[in-house]
């Protein structure tokens, strides 16, 4: 069984009606009829478009690519989550994974820290039977390790689901936007530099000591640059390899070197890599999640390996029955 477990949909009311659910000061600007850019103070948030909703394209996609599964999250529009929109987001992404419960796994969309989200956490799962909950590398500034996530993580163990963590829209700090926006150009370069440091600082803050079952499953190998950085903090603290299971990290999106995906296996272990496509974000096409399979098969790893990433690793962790 192949698993894309970095797969983005949104409800179709959102897509069309993006201007009803903004905060102050941001902005919709059509790229085409499909698609459109939503930006505050002239930089780009995030980029919804209507192929978020339109699953039909993305069985059709799937089955391109040869992939049986893939794991529904909302992408950066997880950051515009509140309590008045997460029940009806939790109820249509629940009515996905009902209508095609073998091809898609949906997870629980709640805003962390407001008054009545570990309850809808806990319909979400309990009831509509969502596979697990997402967020982003960091929630209202506060990333991962902040003790204002504690009585969530505490739910989330409760319910025993994994955690996906999404890159945010933006990274922190006036000075790191700046150099991205005005010096190297490119935002996603922001987004490598915060995942990192989410990833990092979720490592570091021995908060899995007091939540040893959390699985955390973060995007896009966990941010580059966390690579190097994983390497000087075995160093410095070798007690941080006792979490190595409770962090799994996915491969989105298509277009890693070789050598950077067997760079992850080796450093993460194969047992803690899973394929991601980014679909339809990074990856627009059936071809484009092909492609991300591609580089998995053609590692220099044994078959067993690869159906581990490509699959078996995502199905343990999602609990899906005979894989």
């Amino acid at each position: 069984m192949i698993i894309d477990v970095h797969h983005h949909w949104m409800p179709q009311e959102h897509v069309e009606n993006l201007e009803k659910y903004l905060r102050p000061g941001e902005v919709v600007e059509p790229l085409d009829e499909d698609n459109w850019f939503i930006k505050a103070k002239g930089r780009i948030l995030f980029p919804p478009a209507r192929a978020y909703y339109r699953i039909d394209e993305h069985i059709r996609d799937l089955d391109i690519a040869g992939v049986d599964m893939a794991v529904l999250s909302l992408s950066c529009w997880q950051e515009w989550t509140t309590m008045a929109t997460a029940p009806v987001i939790n109820d249509c992404m629940a009515e996905v994974q009902s209508r095609h419960p073998d091809r898609f796994i949906g997870l629980a969309h709640v805003p962390p820290f407001e008054e009545g989200a570990l309850e809808e956490l806990e319909r979400a799962v309990k009831v509509l039977g969502l596979r697990g909950v997402a967020i982003t590398t960091h929630t209202l500034g506060r990333y991962p390790d902040a003790p204002e996530f504690r009585p969530f993580y505490a739910k989330v163990a409760e319910l025993d689901v994994p955690i996906i963590v999404h890159a945010a829209s933006l990274p922190q700090g006036e000075a790191i936007l700046n150099i991205v926006y005005d010096g190297i150009g490119h935002p996603l370069v922001g987004r490598i530099l915060d995942h990192s440091l989410a990833t990092i600082r979720t490592l570091t803050s021995h908060m899995l000591d007091d939540f040893p079952s959390l699985r955390f499953v973060h995007g896009h190998l966990g941010g580059a640059a966390f690579f190097p950085a994983r390497e000087w903090l075995m160093l410095a603290g070798p007690e941080y390899e006792k979490y190595r299971p409770q962090l799994y990290f996915d491969t989105a999106p298509l277009g890693w070197s070789r050598h950077a995906l067997t760079c992850a296996a080796a450093s993460h272990g194969v047992d803690y890599v899973m394929m991601g496509s980014d679909y339809p974000a990074a990856a627009h096409s059936g071809q484009d999640i092909a492609s991300a399979v591609k580089a998995i098969q053609e590692l220099d790893l044994t078959a067993e390996e690869k159906e581990r990433i490509l699959g078996g690793n995502a199905a343990r962790v999602f609990k899906i029955e005979g894989q």
